[in-house]
């Protein structure tokens, strides 16, 4: 599923990541792990604060960027910005896949299908 991103994309993957880590917070992190969250790459950032990361136009590519990161908040954010009519089998086969996390599942289920 890796391909070379178009400077557009990486533009704004390189955005997101840098806001992203802007608004991580390990606190926040015990609270996630807390209720069952789990995942290598966690930052400690908010649903609400992804919410607002998510207010753009929908971006196919962009979400599949995203997700190749492995960053936990990244593959939320992946899943409310992708769009749904371009989601292939196997996309959501790879990504089923590499679920780690309740939150991860119950994302991508509700936005992606």
């Amino acid at each position: 599923m890796k391909s070379e991103l178009l400077p557009e994309t990486q533009s704004a993957l390189g955005v997101l990541l840098v806001k992203l880590n802007d608004l991580a917070d390990p606190a926040w992190v015990k609270g996630m792990e807390h209720t069952g969250i789990q995942g290598g790459k966690l930052l400690g950032v908010s649903m609400p604060n992804i919410h607002l990361l998510a207010r753009r136009k929908k971006d196919h590519e962009l979400a599949l960027a995203l997700w190749e990161t492995g960053i936990h908040e990244a593959r939320i954010l992946a899943a409310l910005i992708d769009q749904p009519a371009l989601v292939t089998t196997v996309q959501m086969d790879a990504w089923t896949a590499q679920f780690d996390s309740w939150d991860v599942c119950d994302q991508v289920c509700g936005n992606c299908m």
